[in-house]
């Protein structure tokens, strides 16, 4: 589709932070204070894309409600 690299250009920049994120993760692995700082962590990068995606936030937003609404289980890690 046409925000093929807004997509792209979102995946590219959660890879650049997944080092922190496995850090903390690999850091507290079986700790919930661990688990929160990782889930927490996902969160915010979710909530760094849509701004990436600001133009077509409204089809994300749509994307990621259907996902959830088809998968409860989405936003558990």
């Amino acid at each position: 589709g046409i925000w093929k690299p807004d997509l792209l250009a979102t995946l590219a920049y959660i890879h650049r932070e997944m080092g922190d994120m496995k850090g903390l993760y690999e850091h507290y692995p079986e700790t919930p204070q661990g688990f929160l700082t990782w889930k927490e962590k996902i969160l915010q990068l979710l909530g760094n894309a849509k701004k990436i995606l600001a133009p077509k936030q409204d089809l994300f937003t749509y994307k990621t409600t259907q996902k959830k609404r088809q998968n409860p289980a989405f936003w558990v890690v």
